[in-house]
């Protein structure tokens, strides 16, 4: 639950927004569009118009990828209005077509079953005073967010770089929760079930799960299976291949404050800033090239909000000559491992961590 969203009244996007974090989900245009259209975003990869939408409740100016279900994305000039993603341009991301449009506090429950000592069924207010309040900031990311730039292309949801937040995320435990269920000696996994359906009653259902020790050490995440091959990559028909769940995620990195093909003054020192994260093992530094990756240096990191968290970084750049320039920006984990010059490829378009670019004109 977003520390924005107290009250109690939750609608289902605002409680799935909550959960998602803390990875306890809800068991909780035109190509001809021209350019100056307000109403439309031109994202940059083939068959990217998309309009911007704010007829969703409780949400404003978000790129509309699709209706049923629900996917919107985060235009990604906000990633540089601040550290943590407004609620109301936080992305969404819905699996089936059928979901509730609000949930009765008063009724919700939250069910814990299978092999456990007892089955739970939790109400949102024993939820929020049986256990221990929990605060972490956080990154949310879709497994797919960057899917719209493989090549070649696959099939799902084209985003771009915005199926992604950070918030200050307010909840409990799901290793509490489970610990008040009591798991039982032997338990392998931990299923979620969410609570939208699909069109057709023979739909199934729509879940995921995660080993039982990740479950319970503070770490929690939805997740697809992806390849399991380095960096879940492999070749387009490429089979054979085992697959393994998603456990956490990669460094990653974005320049916000230009665009691919900005103009900057010769001669003049220009600001350059963005924003970073580690993934599954924390942000140790950010890297910075203004050759096309031919020399790099390191930025200066702004404040740090916590291991999971967006974190800002800035740097300044100056060229002597007019021409265009590459400039680069790739983060490092605490382990060393840092994105890759190459782009992965899957065909779920899963995990992608390239290094990301722009093209700048020096005038």
């Amino acid at each position: 639950m977003n520390d924005n969203q107290r009250d109690k009244s939750l609608s289902r996007r605002r409680l799935l927004a909550g959960a998602g974090a803390l990875g306890v989900t809800a068991f909780v245009g035109s190509s001809s569009a021209k350019a100056s259209d307000p109403n439309i975003v031109q994202l940059p990869f083939v068959n990217g118009s998309r309009p911007l939408s704010s007829d969703f409740p409780q949400k404003s100016k978000m790129i509309l990828q699709r209706t049923r279900p629900p996917l919107l994305e985060t235009p990604f000039e906000v990633f540089d209005q601040g550290v943590l993603t407004a609620p109301d341009r936080f992305y969404v991301r819905w699996h089936l077509a059928n979901i509730p449009t609000s949930v009765d506090p008063a009724t919700f429950r939250l069910v814990i079953h299978g092999h456990v000592n007892k089955t739970v069924s939790l109400t949102l207010e024993e939820i929020a005073t049986k256990f221990e309040r929990f605060e972490i900031v956080a990154v949310n990311q879709c497994s797919g967010n960057g899917r719209g730039f493989f090549s070649p292309r696959v099939p799902g949801g084209e985003w771009a770089n915005g199926a992604m937040g950070n918030a200050r995320w307010t909840g409990v435990r799901l290793k509490d929760l489970l610990d008040y269920a009591g798991v039982r000696a032997k338990a392998v996994q931990v299923r979620f079930k969410g609570l939208e359906s699909g069109a057709l009653p023979a739909t199934p259902d729509f879940k995921k799960s995660l080993t039982i020790d990740h479950a319970r050490d503070g770490e929690v995440m939805v997740a697809y299976l992806i390849p399991d091959t380095p960096l879940a990559n492999v070749r387009p028909g490429q089979t054979g291949f085992k697959l393994v769940p998603i456990s956490g995620m990669l460094p990653r990195s974005f320049i916000t404050n230009l665009q691919n093909g900005a103009t900057i003054p010769r001669a003049q020192p220009t600001l350059v800033r963005g924003i970073a994260f580690g993934g599954l093992h924390g942000l140790r530094n950010v890297l910075f090239s203004a050759d096309n990756g031919q020399n790099w240096s390191e930025a200066k990191l702004g404040d740090d909000y916590g291991k999971y968290s967006f974190r800002p970084w800035e740097t300044s750049v100056s060229f002597p000559d007019p021409g265009g320039q590459t400039l680069m920006v790739r983060a490092v984990d605490t382990t060393g491992q840092m994105q890759p010059m190459t782009p992965n490829w899957n065909g779920a378009g899963f995990m992608r961590n390239v290094i990301e670019s722009i093209e700048i004109q020096v005038t």
